[in-house]
């Protein structure tokens, strides 16, 4: 499960969501995109990723999975903890948030 880490991989994923000639999907896609500019301005640097890297590369663990930062290890603990419906609905309010549906 992805969480956001400011790199330049980041910000040019989100140009594939923006499609042109679908004018009655421009309103939320201005409010869903600005809401992901701000988790981007907001989320750590490539080193917490690189620390985690390290992390893995270095464990005498047969661990198969590790999670890198806060981010990261919060959207996990409220995923174990809610089921899943109510867990989608916390995602997706925090990425729609601002959206007025008409």
């Amino acid at each position: 499960m992805p969480a956001a880490i400011k790199t330049d991989f980041y910000s040019r994923s989100k140009d594939v969501f923006q499609k042109e000639g679908f004018p009655e999907y421009e309103a939320y896609e201005k409010v869903t995109l600005s809401n992901a500019d701000k988790f981007g301005e907001e989320a750590p640097g490539p080193e917490v990723v690189s620390k985690t890297i390290w992390k893995a590369a270095t464990s005498r663990c047969k661990k198969i999975r590790y999670v890198s930062g806060t981010q990261g290890k919060m959207l996990l603990f409220i995923r174990k903890i809610v089921p899943l419906r109510w867990f989608l609905f916390i995602v997706r309010s925090t990425v729609e948030k601002g959206y007025k549906k008409e």
